[in-house]
C-alpha cells in the first residue's frame, strides 16, 4: 500500500495526485431562533445546559455551538456532582440525630439518596451530552424552517408571546418554591444547631433540579414547534377539501408533479392562495397532486423529526418521568414527616404542595405538547379520508397521490416516547394520577 503524506492543510496522495485537495473545516452548523424557545436557549445557557454562541439576527437569534462554553459547563456541573456525593458522605458521617436529608431510617436514606442521584443524573445528561444535543436540535430546527417555509406557515406572534410569558412565569415558580424549601430546611437546621457546611453542599440538589428544569423546557418547546408545522398540513389538507376541480389540462406530464419552489403554491399559478377554508375554490386536478405530494413529504419529515426527537432526548426524559414519579410520593412523605417533627404547620403543608404543583406542572410539560402533536397526526388522518373521498373520484392521477398518502399515514405511526417504554400522551398521566 502506497501511504499519503500530508503537510499542514493539504493531503497529497501518491497513488493519484490528481485528487489532491485542500481540507477546509466545515462551516459550523447554525439556525435562527426566536420567541420562547431563544428565551429558554438563552436562560439555559446562562445556567450551564445549552453551549451556544448567540449573534443578533433580523428576526431573532442566531445560534451555534460553542466548544469553550461546553467545557465550562461540563466543569461546573463536574464541581456540581462533586458536592452532592461530599454531602451525603458528610451527611452519614454525622450523629443519626443531627443529619439533615439522609435520616436515622433505612426508607428515608433511600429516598433521600434516590431523589439526590436522580436530579443529578438528569442535570448530568443534560450537560455532558450538551454539544451532541444541541448540534442535533440546530439540525433539526433548520428542517423545521425548511418544512414551515414549504407550507408558507409563518406562525403566531400572539402565542410567541403567551410561551414568553409561560417561560417566565414557571422558572420563577420554580425559583420561588425552591428558595422557599431551601429557607425552611435551612432555617430549622440552623436554629437546632446542625452542620452548616454540609447544608450549603445540599444546595447542589436545588441548582440540579432547576437545570433540568430547563432541559425539559427545551423538549416542551421544540415538541411544540413541530406540532405548529403538523398544525400546518392540516390547514392545507382543510383547504384541500374545499376545492373545486377544473378540467384536466391538455398536458399531464409527470415531471410537473414534484414539489414547487416554497414561494409557489399549488392552488394558484402565481401566488399563495388566501382563500379562507370555508370557501370553494377552482384548481386543477395537477396542482392539487402537486400539494399532496408537498403535503405527504412534510408529514413523512415531521414523523423522521418525531423519531429523532426520541433518540436525541428519550434518556433524559425517562430520567425525568422517574424522578417526577417519585417526588409525587416523596413530597408529601416529607410532609408529614414535617408535621410530626413539630415544624409551623404553615409551612409543613404549603411548601410541600407548592412541590406537588410544581411537578404536576412538569408531567404536564412533558405530556401536553406530546399529546397535542400526536392529536394533529390523527387529524390528518382524518381529514384526508375526507379529502379522498371528495376528490380521488374526479382524477384518477390524483387518487393515486392520495393512496400514497394515506398508505404512509398508517405506515409512518411515529408517537413521542421515552426509550420505546413509555407513550407521551394523556393515559399516561391518568395512570399516575390512579
Amino acid at each position: 500500500m502506497v501511504p499519503n503524506y500530508t503537510a499542514g492543510t493539504v493531503t497529497v496522495s501518491v497513488d493519484n495526485p490528481v485528487l489532491a485537495h485542500t481540507t477546509r473545516p466545515s462551516p459550523p452548523t447554525e439556525c435562527q431562533v426566536g420567541g420562547a424557545l431563544s428565551l429558554v436557549l438563552r436562560i439555559s445557557r446562562c445556567a450551564g445546559v445549552a453551549p451556544l454562541r448567540f449573534t443578533a439576527a433580523d428576526a431573532g437569534w442566531r445560534i451555534a455551538v460553542s466548544p469553550p462554553l461546553d467545557v465550562y459547563q461540563r466543569v461546573f456541573i463536574t464541581a456540581l456532582n462533586v458536592a452532592g456525593l461530599a454531602a451525603v458522605i458528610l451527611d452519614f458521617q454525622e450523629d443519626p440525630s443531627k443529619r439533615l436529608r439522609v435520616g436515622e431510617s433505612v426508607v428515608t436514606t433511600f429516598i433521600c439518596i434516590a431523589d439526590l442521584a436522580l436530579v443529578l443524573a438528569i442535570a448530568s445528561l443534560a450537560v455532558y451530552r450538551g454539544s451532541a444535543r444541541m448540534e442535533k436540535l440546530i439540525r433539526l430546527l433548520r428542517d423545521l424552517q425548511k418544512i414551515n417555509a414549504d407550507l408558507n406557515n409563518t406562525g403566531c406572534k400572539k402565542m410567541e408571546k403567551i410561551g414568553v410569558i409561560a417561560v417566565t412565569s414557571i422558572l420563577l415558580t420554580a425559583l420561588m418554591v425552591q428558595f422557599a424549601d431551601a429557607y425552611m430546611w435551612f432555617n430549622y437546621y440552623i436554629d437546632e444547631g446542625y452542620n452548616w457546611s454540609i447544608m450549603i453542599m445540599y444546595s447542589s440538589y436545588y441548582i440540579g433540579n432547576y437545570v433540568g428544569l430547563l432541559a425539559l423546557l427545551q423538549w416542551g418547546f421544540v415538541t411544540l414547534a413541530v406540532h405548529d408545522a403538523a398544525v400546518a398540513v392540516n390547514q392545507h389538507l382543510l383547504r384541500m377539501h374545499h376545492v373545486k376541480l377544473k378540467a384536466e389540462e391538455t398536458v399531464m406530464l409527470e415531471v410537473n408533479l414534484s414539489p414547487p419552489k416554497p414561494v409557489v403554491d399549488c392552488f394558484t399559478e402565481r401566488h399563495y392562495d388566501i382563500t379562507p377554508p370555508g370557501s370553494d375554490f377552482a384548481a386543477y386536478p395537477l396542482q392539487v397532486q402537486s400539494m399532496v405530494r408537498r403535503l405527504a413529504a412534510s408529514y413523512g419529515h415531521i414523523g423522521e423529526l418525531m423519531r429523532q426527537m426520541n433518540e436525541t432526548n428519550g434518556t433524559i426524559i425517562m430520567a425525568i418521568l422517574i424522578a417526577e414519579f417519585l417526588h409525587l410520593v416523596n413530597n408529601p412523605y416529607y410532609m408529614f414527616l414535617l408535621l410530626n417533627s413539630g415544624v409551623s404547620d404553615l409551612e409543613a403543608v404549603v411548601v410541600p404542595l407548592c412541590w406537588i404543583f410544581l411537578d404536576i406542572t412538569i408531567l404536564l410539560l412533558i405530556i401536553e405538547p406530546c399529546h397535542w402533536t400526536q392529536e394533529q397526526r390523527e387529524t390528518t388522518k382524518s381529514l384526508l379520508s375526507r379529502v379522498t373521498v371528495r376528490l380521488a373520484p374526479k382524477s384518477t392521477l390524483l387518487a393515486r397521490e392520495l393512496n400514497q398518502f394515506a398508505k404512509q399515514t398508517v405506515l409512518s405511526n411515529v408517537k413521542f416516547s421515552a426509550l420505546g417504554v413509555l407513550t407521551l400522551a394523556r393515559p399516561l398521566v391518568a395512570s399516575v394520577s390512579l
